[in-house]
């Protein structure tokens, strides 16, 4: 028997009474961690009345990134106009009318980003041609999606232009509609068999070059994804039946081992309003094992997943509502790189959460977070659509280092290729607890990574400290020139720093050739172990800088970053990279490459500012990193 509490449009939403329930809490121990700014309202104006779907793109082509919204008693598809500086003006598109979904893509081709949006009432997909000055043409995908509650737009048939996904709940559909390359669309069935579905997702789950597709269908709580045999022919796949109400979906990979995992919001859990947020692992063959990240996200609303730290791995994001009770609340659950999550509050005053993303909307490199509320506050009128501010982590580390030999030396450093140069740290814990970290460096000529590797790591004590030095050789095949070294303390598998000492070093010509390290590339030599170190992660009498993961330099980058990979053997690499719901935007490397160090360029002057996956497959091995386009 299933709970009328549908959080779908077809039974929302007058004030309920809700039991109080004892609010227990505990306590975890202070860590550096990232944290949020105080709600900031982008609109409560009439146009989003029931706000129900956001979205966040660079619309407009400016740099900065825009925001899209859905009112359902509004009636309106808007979107919110970013100055740059995170202040918006709302401009509407169009009163369509009970509209339940929004989405935004460059539909025809053309160079700018068009809008898609649903009126459910008359089971109506629509697209919203820009002219390239944001007047919007509308246009229909499909009349014939009975109650549409959700749609997604990709190349699901690969023939280079968008076609549109859509999930609707009265005839428990999914569909994805064909664009023929001049945006007539096509509408083909893909499952009429997801009960009630709620919310629809596309992206390569069994990684054989095609788009798949997601589902969250609420009456028969469940999860399922269809695979696409190349043809279109969709054959469906159950991930769960135990998503208790499900709601949303959502699909990236979170552990990082190069496989594409599932994650879900269902709206009830056990006990009644206990709600549940899950990741699927996928063990590389698409047979997936539920993880539960929290079976307390009363009435969960969604699912999003990004890095919002910043420190390399997948982060989940969520919000619950029990319409005004304690439990509305914004949180996001940190994954310590081992995908243990743990809670952390953004707003545990948000008046009925209904749906969120991610997205940098202030341009200062990190990623924030955008709400939509059904209802302003208590009142229950309204709407609200705010963004919280992602103020960045409270710094674990922090280091200072200096040149120790030569004695004395004043920057610029000058060392002789062939020679080597010391260098004395001292890295201070600035947190009460233990914390692990990498010190590590990065060497750059003209703009270009040359070598990278670890120095040392270990585990220092709660506001702990410890001093040590290392010998960085010089190769004697290094050019002549000026190098910029970054010596950083953080993590070096994504070259995340929490403290950097940035020196400038002119190599000059060997004194004699062949000198000391001809044959160790910028080898680190003499490194004092840390304390609590393991083995495994010693990088004894002399750690070698090119068994090292994919990076790019500069991150956050502005218009174009370098990829930097190296190869212990030649052979086929792949580098490809996606944004934030999965679809593939740019692939810079597909092909044969020698073995040994290399960079290639990731251009950015196309794609709209925001958060992006670079996807490693190579040397046996596939890596991801996080990236962020800037303006």
């Amino acid at each position: 028997m299933h709970s009328l509490s549908f959080r779908s449009i077809a039974a929302r939403r007058l004030p309920t009474l809700c039991l109080l329930l004892p609010l227990v809490l505990s306590a975890v121990p202070a860590q550096a961690q990232t944290s949020f700014g105080p709600e900031q309202v982008i609109s409560t104006s009439p146009a989003v009345t029931g706000a129900v779907s956001v979205f966040a793109i660079d619309l407009d082509g400016d740099g900065d990134v825009d925001v899209l919204s859905a009112g359902y008693f509004g009636l309106t598809v808007a979107w919110h106009e970013n100055d740059g500086s995170g202040a918006f003006t709302e401009h509407v598109i169009d009163e369509v009318g009970n509209t339940t979904a929004v989405f935004a893509t460059d539909v025809d081709g053309d160079g700018d980003v068009d809008v898609l949006a649903t009126r459910s009432t008359s089971h109506t997909v629509f697209w919203y041609e820009n002219d390239g000055d944001e007047a919007f043409t509308k246009r229909v995908v499909t009349d014939a999606a009975d109650n549409v509650e959700a749609i997604f737009a990709t190349d699901v048939d690969g023939d280079g232009d968008t076609d549109v996904l859509s999930a609707s709940l009265s005839d428990d559909e999914i569909a994805w509609h064909e664009n023929d390359g001049d945006e007539a669309f096509t509408k083909h069935v893909i499952s009429t068999s997801a009960d009630w579905a709620l919310s629809v997702f596309a992206t390569d789950v069994d990684g054989d070059g095609d788009v798949d597709v997601l589902s969250a269908s609420r009456l028969d709580d469940k999860i399922a994804w269809y695979e696409n045999d190349g043809n279109e022919t969709f054959t469906e796949r159950v991930i769960s039946t135990s998503a208790n109400e499900a709601q949303s979906v959502f699909a990236t990979d979170v552990d990082g081992d190069g496989d594409i995992d599932v994650l879900a919001a269902a709206e009830l859990g056990n006990p009644f309003f206990g709600g549940k947020v899950a990741w699927y692992e996928n063990d590389g063959s698409e047979a997936f094992t539920e993880h539960v990240i929290s079976d307390s996200a009363h009435l969960a609303a969604f699912v999003f997943a990004t890095d919002l730290d910043g420190d390399g791995d997948t982060d989940v994001l969520s919000a619950s509502s029990v319409e005004g009770q304690v439990e509305d609340k914004v949180m996001w659950y940190e994954n310590d790189g081992s995908e243990a999550f743990t809670e952390r509050i953004i707003s545990d005053s948000a008046f009925t959460p209904e749906a969120g993303f991610a997205a940098d909307l202030d341009g200062d490199g990190d990623t924030d977070v955008l709400l939509a509320s059904f209802y302003r506050d208590t009142s229950y009128t309204g709407g609200k659509i705010a963004w919280y501010e992602n103020l960045g982590p409270r710094p674990s580390f922090r280091l200072s280092a200096r040149p120790a030999d030569p004695p004395d030396a004043v920057p610029p450093l000058e060392a002789a290729a062939g020679s080597a140069v010391t260098f004395g740290y001292t890295v201070t814990n600035t947190t009460g607890t233990a914390v692990s970290g990498d010190l590590y460096f990065v060497a750059e000529r003209a703009g270009n990574a040359v070598a990278r590797g670890r120095i040392a790591s270990g585990t220092l004590q709660g506001n702990g400290s410890f001093s040590g030095s290392y010998t960085q050789n010089v190769p004697s095949a290094a050019p002549p020139g000026v190098y910029t070294y970054t010596l950083s303390i953080g993590r070096f598998s994504t070259l995340s720093a929490a403290d950097s000492e940035i020196f400038t070093v002119v190599v000059t010509s060997p004194d004699q050739p062949g000198l000391r390290s001809a044959g160790e590339p910028w080898a680190v030599s003499d490194a004092a172990p840390w304390p609590a170190e393991s083995a495994a992660d010693a990088p004894g009498a002399q750690s070698r800088a090119t068994a090292v993961p994919v990076a790019a330099y500069p991150n956050p980058f502005a218009s174009t970053a370098t990829l930097g990979f190296s190869l212990a053997e030649g052979g086929t690499v792949r580098i490809a990279v996606y944004d934030l719901l999965g679809r593939e935007v740019a692939r810079p490397v597909d092909g044969t490459v020698t073995a040994g160090e290399h960079t290639v360029q990731l251009d950015g002057t196309r794609l709209p500012a925001g958060s992006y996956v670079v996807r490693f497959e190579g040397d046996g091995r596939v890596e991801t990193q996080h990236v962020t386009l800037v303006r």
